[in-house]
């Protein structure tokens, strides 16, 4: 699938061996003089996030559908929703899923 984006980490020893450079006043990083650009991504940004449309109360050890609004540029797009690093390991869990966003709800 095109456009699926999934965090990683580099090592320096990567980095240096295929001529990364981090550009973060462009919000890029090159690779290769150029060959490859791929956008930095700050998941803290509103815009990268889908957000509940309203509050809920989910009883313990039971499932829910739990519709969520997004930015209108996943539109018309299947993505990969998946829970935030900072939220794991708390009260609740969520699980991934592709997902299509249709005026930007999911």
């Amino acid at each position: 699938m095109p456009n699926i984006i999934h965090p990683i980490i580099l090592g320096i020893d990567f980095l240096q061996f295929n001529e990364v450079v981090l550009d973060y006043k462009r919000g890029v990083d090159t690779i290769y003089d150029n060959l490859l650009q791929v956008p930095l991504i700050n998941y803290n940004q509103k815009e990268m996030c889908a957000i509940t449309t309203q509050s809920f109360c989910i009883p313990s050890f039971t499932e829910a559908l739990i519709a969520v609004s997004t930015s209108r540029q996943f539109d018309n797009q299947v993505v990969l929703l998946e829970q935030i690093s900072s939220f794991q390991l708390r009260s609740f869990a969520l699980a991934r899923s592709f997902s299509v966003c249709k005026n930007g709800k999911f």
